[in-house]
């Protein structure tokens, strides 16, 4: 079986699921082999589309470890009013800085 999430960055039940949901469900199902999981990006907005660029600059390796990062801090960059700071400040955990960051 293959259970397909549709995502956006910015969205606040997404971020939940992730953080509250997703544990569970994947070490009971996908852990298992019982659920192909598969994440689709479904941006809503700006912010979340360079969210999800930005997950992808990081490296392929580093995808998910920063999509999981970005969740757990959206509040900190997704709601920022100098949105790059926020981004900045969210990644820097990635070793991504801002001459990357601009170059994404």
């Amino acid at each position: 079986m293959t259970v397909i999430e549709y995502a956006s960055m910015t969205c606040g039940h997404c971020a939940n699921f992730h953080i509250n949901i997703w544990p569970t469900l994947k070490k009971e199902f996908v852990d298992t082999g019982k659920v192909r999981f598969i994440i689709r990006e479904f941006p809503f907005d700006p912010r979340s589309t360079a969210a999800f660029m930005l997950a992808r600059c990081v490296g392929d390796d580093k995808w998910y470890a920063t999509v999981d990062l970005m969740f757990r801090s959206q509040s900190t960059w997704a709601r920022a009013s100098d949105g790059k700071q926020g981004f900045l400040s969210a990644l820097s955990m990635t070793g991504l800085d801002e001459k990357q960051l601009e170059a994404c």
